[in-house]
């Protein structure tokens, strides 16, 4: 049996998922994938070269490991059986040599739910990554819409042009409070199954590297007293009243919620 933690990331798109893993891609000893159960029309995100992180990461345009779709769908055009197909797949990415995780989506693990009962008789750990500003999870993503740019890699993309959202007031509090909703019954699932885990909040591991340090221990890699350097960088970075179109409205909007405080 391994010595070493296998893990999983737990967290919410445009949460800085892809920045965790690539950081613990780079620590010794351990392998850090991508989503592994993301759908096969969804995996090739864009033409741009992803895998121009940092030299040792695998995404999932990497196919030495092959996503759970890959898997499930066998060269006859039959499926494997669920959730037994599921349990062999998980039994075949933690039996690599070193400390092995990947990240999971909230919506990915509603979709393979049988993915907590391996998670918890095979003792995975699961560190709960959580960015608390939900509205700028919302900004990221219709960032992403006008731009097509999932992810910003140092020395990429130094310069954008000048590039304006409008979020719908009404509809973006309630997608926060559908992103919150996510949020606590991620903590709720983590608590009442006692499955081993650590929360990390996203914008805390941005502000200062060192708190990265605990969620290395937690891994098992307590001697590290550095963190590993990422290639990618912070993709927005404009400020609210120049990105957003109808910042005054929202800004009104927010102030009567509990999301009043978030606009900084």
């Amino acid at each position: 049996m391994k010595d070493e933690t296998n893990f999983l990331v737990l967290s919410s798109h445009r949460s800085g998922s892809t920045w965790v893993i690539d950081v613990l891609n780079n620590l010794d000893r351990t392998s850090a994938f991508s989503e592994m159960f993301l759908p096969p029309a969804k995996r090739v995100r864009q033409n741009r070269p992803f895998f121009q992180l940092q030299s040792q990461t695998q995404t999932y345009l990497d196919e030495s490991i092959r996503s759970y779709p890959a898997y499930h769908y066998v060269p006859d055009k039959k499926r494997r059986l669920r959730p037994f197909s599921v349990f062999s797949y998980l039994d075949k990415l933690y039996a690599q040599h070193g400390s092995i995780g990947f990240k999971l989506m909230y919506g990915q693990l509603a979709a393979f739910p049988e993915i907590w009962p391996y998670v918890m008789a095979r003792g995975i750990s699961v560190a709960h990554l959580v960015r608390e500003n939900t509205l700028d999870i919302i900004i990221s993503h219709e960032f992403r819409k006008v731009t097509r740019i999932a992810h910003s890699i140092a020395g990429e993309r130094e310069s954008l042009p000048p590039v304006q959202i409008e979020l719908d007031p009404d509809a973006t509090i309630g997608r926060m409070r559908h992103l919150q909703r996510n949020v606590n019954w991620a903590r709720k699932l983590l608590d009442l199954t006692h499955v081993r885990h650590i929360e990390v909040k996203y914008e805390e591991l941005k502000q200062n590297a060192a708190n990265f340090l605990p969620l290395f221990e937690f891994l098992g890699r307590g001697d590290k007293d550095t963190v590993p350097t990422s290639n990618l960088v912070k993709l927005v970075k404009i400020d609210y009243p120049d990105l957003i179109r109808n910042y005054a409205e929202l800004e009104r909007r927010l102030d009567d919620t509990e999301f009043a405080s978030l606009l900084g």
